[in-house]
């Protein structure tokens, strides 16, 4: 049997390890959800090649070109104490927030912006890329409109719906605590 002391004392003891797991488990968490980001939710659409056409149909997260948008998922500890823990997941790449929410790209320091495609588009200016050769053709416009391709919300979402995301914290919560 056991006594009234060591009754308190074990429960004690639950709480200070609950409140030890809450760091690890809001990390194991953030990097449960950038991982389904960045190995289901920007690989969905396959790969294609950097001067194709997308063929991710439009409002979807963007297929690959070279991966270096998954790969730049990162999750990391934020503040946590008394039995509250917080972490980061996010994007690190320069246009993450570009392809996350879309934007108008104007042009700056020259007169057009200038880029290269496998096909011909509204702003191919084909005597120039005809001097390219190899179906390479070159646009020129004032501005671009990136379209929007929520990947981490959408990513987000499915993680939760999936049960993922709840399962792998209530696994780890319960190896802390009880071992």
């Amino acid at each position: 049997m056991v006594s009234c002391a060591e009754a308190a004392a074990n429960l004690e003891a639950i709480a200070a390890r609950a409140e030890r797991a809450a760091a690890p488990v809001a990390l194991n968490m953030a990097t449960t959800f950038a991982d389904h980001v960045r190995n289901v939710t920007l690989r969905r659409y396959g790969q294609h090649d950097r001067l194709s056409k997308t063929p991710s149909p439009p409002g979807q997260p963007p297929s690959m070109v070279d991966g270096h948008l998954a790969d730049s998922m990162v999750a990391f500890p934020g503040a946590s104490s008394g039995g509250i823990g917080t972490a980061i997941a996010g994007n690190t790449a320069i246009y993450a927030g570009v392809q996350e929410f879309g934007r108008i790209i104007h042009v700056r320091n020259r007169r057009f912006l200038m880029w290269r495609t496998s096909y011909i588009t509204d702003n191919t200016n084909l005597e120039k890329s005809d001097r390219e050769g190899a179906g390479t053709w070159l646009n020129f416009a004032k501005f671009v409109n990136i379209p929007e391709r929520d990947y981490f919300r959408r990513g987000l979402e499915e993680v939760i719906a999936s049960g993922e995301l709840e399962r792998r914290k209530i696994e780890l919560f319960m190896a802390l605590v009880w071992g």
